[in-house]
């Protein structure tokens, strides 16, 4: 069904000067796609929190998400301030999801990272930008402990480098102000000791991560209030909590989770100044041991449980370990129970904090007030293990940003140049396929890069997505399921997209509607203009078929290309100025048919291929069964909007200019960014120059394909006496779908 029109008025300064002074208040509201992009999308609830580095600005429409982002920040009221980081998500009320919450599911490339919670709720980090846009469903909207305990920890985790601060590998305990730090490898027992040292009366900030910064001329620490994760066994150490599995426990894959802040003695602060490291080193043949090691071997220990940065941010966190490597630092090997490591490593710290320790001392310590006689403990000399301070190699790539693409192409699309890079040859060979109907175009400069990855299914995916998308100024990203995501930056002219095996394999789906997609979201920033358009052509001329869903727009085009006519382009039609004159050109992906089409046109069975896409069943019919030469743009002479069911009989109109202009501007294929605005109106004045005509018919579309075969001969050959070339028998083909 037609859907509501909104106009806007342009700036002047964005108004083009020309003729038509009617393009200055016009510009697309909603198009027969509607808000694609969700770029009218309100977030007019605004807070302000303070966190780890500095303020946070957050708009969204949803108060749950405010209300959220209280229990991880501190609000800060609504006074003039410079966010480090600005948050943008819209909850959309026609989208749902339910419990129990999937894994996230984090990708990236350079400075666009992904982050998938559920199908329907994603976010797109801008790491260049500091800013975060997402959409979510209602359900998890509401789910504060979600986002206090998930999503905005995995969110800050991702920014803290953009933003000047280092997230290590460690737990976090609190002496009052003075921080302790426990590093060390998954399953070195870091969140059994902090529950021990947090019940010997230390502050419990963390037991997996934290996130430190420069504060002045000394650090500071900061967490999220994250969960506290022990496997199954340990709780055999803490049987006052864990015999009745109260307390907020719950088990995750074999993983206990718990609230530490509701167990019993247990504080929860947020911050502390960092003042000694401990790094665990489990082991058999050893009960206690606590060495000072050095700063050089200290800082290659904290790297590796870096993320993977860019260089530029690397060089700058690289100051940040120089700093943690001047604090007390210590190698602990043990094999007893974690209470009297715990015990141990309280002493060391405290007594570190009333007097500065020597060799001796330290010896001394570990032997006589840590463990009984039969514990052994030995001092090593202090080792330095790596030959420079930073070693970016080392670093753990978790999200894939800097995964190789080995395989790379030059694609020719639309007279434009875009490189393409995929670590699956497979898609290279299909993308190669599928862009060859355009001529090549040696020489011209790159307009796009776009890098395409495929990575394994971990779930099964049996492809019933349904595409969402949102927009933030520059950015613009797509998600078909939780696994399956593009995202485009078109200010920095790149794309990225992550794809299952299972879409990857499948070439329907793939290309409509995953690369159609990604192509269109690039099109305003490659110079072209989409309208919600079909296009025929016959010798360098076309005709562009504009009308609202179900006018028969694909199937007139389609009986037309029976009887000789170039079909270009299917409910996509993309133009340019070339600097003189209007060209236009047709997509790389399939013509879609619905499902009854195959009634009317038998041969469909065989020639298309099914498609589905959420409730709606369509064929899709590849462009080289056409025998077109749908590689070259023609020159638009005219244009027609079909109207069907609108008379009984077949009757031909001329569209006055101002008309013609209204109805243009609202076959636009979405609503793009301001800074495209003037190539739009560029383009819209010009198309509405051209002579228009209404076509009212009844149902079948093969009369309106009678009169669209005779206008297009008359304006190809600048209105010369018509000679058909064939006939067109209506009645022979009945056809009531469109």
């Amino acid at each position: 069904a037609p859907v509501g029109r909104r106009f806007h008025r342009i700036p002047d300064s964005l108004a083009l000067r020309g003729p038509c002074l009617a393009t200055r208040s016009l510009l697309p509201g909603l198009s027969p796609m509607g808000d694609f992009l969700r770029k009218n999308a309100r977030t007019p609830h605004i807070g302000y929190f303070a966190g780890a580095g500095g303020i946070y600005r957050v708009a969204t429409n949803c108060p749950e998400i405010l209300t959220a982002l209280g229990t991880t920040f501190s609000p800060v009221g609504n006074g003039s301030y410079a966010p480090v980081v600005g948050m943008r998500f819209w909850v959309d009320p026609e989208t749902a999801a339910a419990p129990p919450w999937p894994r996230p599911y984090i990708r990236g490339w350079d400075n666009l990272i992904y982050a998938s919670f559920a199908p329907g709720n994603f976010a797109i980090i801008d790491l260049h930008g500091r800013r975060i846009s997402g959409r979510f469903t209602p359900e998890m909207a509401s789910d504060i402990r979600h986002w206090s305990r998930v999503i905005l920890p995995m969110m800050l985790s991702l920014m803290a480098g953009a933003m000047g601060i280092i997230e290590l590998h460690c737990a976090c305990l609190a002496d009052g102000e003075r921080g302790l730090l426990l590093s060390g490898q998954t399953r070195s027992g870091k969140s059994t000791l902090a529950l021990a040292l947090a019940s010997l009366g230390l502050g419990f900030l963390s037991d997996d991560r934290i996130l430190c910064w420069r504060e002045g001329s000394k650090l500071r620490a900061w967490t999220a209030l994250t969960d506290l994760k022990l496997r199954p066994e340990a709780l055999r150490w803490f049987k006052h909590w864990g015999q009745s599995r109260t307390a907020g426990i719950e088990d995750h894959d074999n993983e206990l989770r718990l609230e530490p802040e509701s167990l019993s003695g247990i504080t929860r602060p947020r911050h502390c100044r960092p003042a000694a490291i401990f790094f665990l080193e489990p082991s058999d043949s050893v009960q206690l041991e606590l060495t000072e090691i050095s700063r050089t071997e200290a800082e290659a220990r904290l790297e590796s449980g870096l993320l993977a940065e860019s260089a530029q941010i690397a060089e700058q966190q690289s100051n940040l370990l120089s700093m943690l490597s001047r604090l007390s630092l210590y190698k602990v090997r043990y094999g007893a129970d974690p209470w009297k490591v715990a015990h141990g490593i309280l002493s060391c710290f405290r007594k570190r904090q009333a007097k500065p320790l020597n060799r001796r001392y330290l010896r001394l310590l570990v032997d006589s007030q840590l463990a009984p006689r039969t514990l052994r403990s030995r001092l090593e000399p202090q080792t330095a293990s790596l030959k420079s301070r930073h070693n970016p190699d080392s670093r753990v790539d978790a999200v894939a940003r800097f995964l190789p693409g080995e395989h790379h192409e030059t694609l020719a699309i639309m007279d434009r140049t875009v490189t393409l890079e995929s670590n699956s040859a497979d898609i290279v060979r299909r993308l190669r396929r599928l862009t060859s109907i355009y001529s090549s175009s040696p020489g011209k400069p790159v307009s796009f890069h776009w890098r395409i990855i495929v990575q394994p299914d971990l779930v099964p995916d049996t492809l019933a997505f349904r595409r969402l998308t949102f927009s933030d100024p520059g950015i613009r990203f797509a998600q078909f399921g939780q696994r399956n995501f593009c995202a485009v930056d078109i200010r920095q002219r790149r794309a990225l997209a992550f794809l299952t095996e299972t879409m990857a394999n499948d070439e329907v789906t793939l290309t409509t509607p995953f690369l159609d997609s990604l192509f269109c979201m690039c099109s305003a920033s490659l110079g072209l203009l989409p309208l919600f358009s079909t296009c025929v052509g016959l010798q360098g001329k076309g005709i562009l078929i504009l009308g609202n869903p179900g006018n028969g727009k694909t199937t007139a085009s389609y009986i037309l290309s029976k009887c000789g006519i170039d079909l270009l382009a299917d409910e996509g039609t993309f133009l340019e100025h070339d600097g003189q004159n209007l060209r236009a050109w047709g997509g790389f992906w399939p013509i879609a048919f619905r499902a009854d089409a195959s009634r009317f046109f038998p041969e469909l069975e065989t020639k298309a291929k099914p498609f589905a896409y959420h409730n709606f069943a369509y064929f899709h019919l590849d462009q080289g069964a056409l025998h077109n030469p749908a590689s070259s743009s023609v020159t638009p002479v005219a244009c027609v909007f079909l109207e069907r069911f609108a008379s009984s009989k077949i009757r031909l109109s001329p569209i006055k200019a101002a008309d013609r202009l209204r109805r243009l501007s609202e076959s636009l294929l979405f609503e793009e960014d301001r800074r495209f605005r003037p190539q739009q109106l560029t383009v819209l004045e010009m198309l509405a120059s051209l002579p228009g005509y209404r076509i009212e018919y009844g149902v079948d579309p093969a009369d309106a394909a009678i009169l669209i075969r005779r206008l297009l001969i008359r304006h190809a050959w600048d209105d010369q006496p018509l000679r058909p070339q064939g006939r067109l028998n209506a009645s022979a083909t009945p056809v009531n779908q469109g």
